[in-house]
């Protein structure tokens, strides 16, 4: 697999898509399932075991 680079697309300059190689518009959702699956070895999600609830 290509790298993976943000789109800065949301609000706030925020990534709601990726590229990644040749595909140009991967959902945020998307790109979260691959990873987590281990198709993109040395890149992780930064999320952990433990859910945070906001007030």
């Amino acid at each position: 697999m290509g790298k993976i680079r943000g789109n800065n697309d949301g609000p706030g300059g925020r990534n709601e898509t990726y590229r990644v190689g040749s595909r140009t518009h991967v959902p945020r959702s998307q790109m979260v399932k691959e990873v987590e699956t281990g198709l993109h070895p040395g890149n992780h999600t930064g999320l952990t075991d433990i859910l945070y609830q906001r007030d």
